[in-house]
């Protein structure tokens, strides 16, 4: 990341440095170029390598998390729609994932005068996408996943970016 840092400064701002001093051995450059390349190339290895890095590691437990979250924002809708369906909503007994059908269906428990009501209520279509859309948000903005494995790829992006349009529109 300090790599994408200061490439960032060398070609976005009008940055020279003559000259650098690296424990004692100090290196100068005559054109400005030369440590633009350099850093234009140690910025290449270091992003590969954190891409080879970023795959070993595979899921990081980002899945279990927002299957978790997932989980908990179909039981709160269910529970919804069993409150809003029907008045004397008691409890939700079990709810599940169905594969083969893609909806999740929870037994719902509803008290009337005389004994209770099961019922079940079903989950699919645009309900159940927005319950994962809603859970992958709250990981990606909740947890430690944004800030530890997506920034510093949109940070190592800039020099890219900043290096395209230079290429192409000046």
């Amino acid at each position: 990341m300090a790599t994408s840092f200061v490439l960032f400064f060398l070609l976005y701002g009008d940055v020279e440095i003559p000259k650098l001093n690296i424990l004692g051995n100090e290196v100068e450059f005559g054109d400005a170029n030369k440590l633009k390349n350099i850093l234009i190339a140690l910025w290449l290895y270091f992003y590969v390598r954190y891409i080879v890095y970023f795959n070993d590691i595979s899921d990081y437990g980002r899945s279990n998390d927002t299957l978790r979250r997932n989980k908990e924002h179909v039981k709160k809708l269910i529970i919804k729609k069993a409150k809003s369906k029907r008045a004397g909503f008691r409890s939700l007994d079990n709810y599940d994932y169905n594969q083969d059908t893609n909806q999740w269906s929870g037994k719902v428990v509803y008290k009337t005068s005389s004994n209770f009501l099961y019922e079940d209520i079903i989950v699919e279509g645009m309900q159940l996408k927005f319950c994962w859309f809603k859970a992958r948000i709250g990981t990606f903005i909740k947890t430690r996943y944004f800030t530890e494995y997506t920034l510093p790829f949109i940070i190592g992006l800039i020099p890219l970016v900043i290096l395209t349009y230079q290429h192409f529109f000046n």
